[in-house]
């Protein structure tokens, strides 16, 4: 008999989305992965301009953020990257867009 154990955690997102629960109910979350949104409702720019005007927080991965175009057209209030180590090595696939998200600018003290 073999018995494997699996040490893997959820991705971020998942995580993330049990936090908004736990520690913020209220806010209303959006997530941009086809495993927990249908793909259709937020991969291009029109479908994603409607996804995106009740939600409060968005949730997704480096992955689907290097896919979506928009996504780096779009301002944002406030962006918070989980997972350094996805953007930090400069040869790494996701750091450009990591870098290139669209914010305002430095949130004030």
């Amino acid at each position: 008999m073999s018995v494997r154990s699996s040490s893997r955690r959820p991705p971020c997102w998942r995580i993330g989305k049990n936090e908004l629960a736990r520690f913020a109910p209220s806010l209303r979350a959006g997530f941009l992965h086809p495993s927990e949104t249908p793909a259709s409702e937020w991969r291009d720019a029109a479908a994603a301009a409607e996804f995106l005007v009740d939600k409060d927080v968005v949730l997704t991965t480096y992955g689907q953020a290097a896919r979506l175009d928009w996504l780096t057209a779009q301002e944002w209030r406030l962006i918070v990257l989980d997972e350094a180590h996805a953007i930090k090595n400069p040869g790494a696939r996701q750091n450009p867009r990591g870098q290139t998200v669209g914010a305002p600018g430095p949130a004030s003290p």
